[in-house]
């Protein structure tokens, strides 16, 4: 009988210690979501209508870069408490940029932002000088019939 109950101890400490080791392994990723955050941005135009299409770049104690979707949105996960930059920039748009973005651990930062329309640039390029011309005397009268 003694046999049996150093089987069935020996039968339970390898349990507690596989069930011990699985919990270790899989606190690495609870601890990661814990100890990480998230910003959220939504990407609208001045009518609060969704931009899809946007760039959409974080920086700080991580540097992400995305589109936004077609909901105008874009989801940085994942990131290391921290102040971060958020800057949005679109062809025919002002660049948009919050450089006051505090990310906490455990915590989800929602970010709207609004993109205005951007002026007009335009480039001229000149690929030749203009002709230089000298003063020439043309024939004619002046009206006071000098010539």
């Amino acid at each position: 009988m003694t046999s049996s109950f150093a089987a069935v101890a020996y039968a339970r400490r390898l349990i507690r210690h596989a069930l011990g080791h699985a919990l270790l392994v899989a606190r690495p990723a609870y601890v990661q979501t814990l100890f990480q955050g998230r910003i959220d941005v939504t990407v609208q135009d001045a009518q609060d209508r969704a931009v899809p299409g946007a760039t959409v770049e974080i920086a700080g104690p991580a540097t992400q870069q995305q589109v936004t979707d077609t909901s105008g949105e874009a989801h940085f996960l994942n990131l290391a408490p921290g102040a971060y930059t958020v800057t949005v920039t679109l062809a025919g748009f002002n660049t948009y940029r919050n450089e006051t973005v505090r990310v906490a651990a455990g915590t989800s930062v929602p970010l709207k932002a609004t993109l205005q329309v951007g002026g007009v640039t335009e480039t001229v390029q000149v690929n030749r000088e203009a002709a230089v011309r000298g003063p020439r005397r043309q024939g004619g009268t002046t009206p006071g019939g000098v010539e």
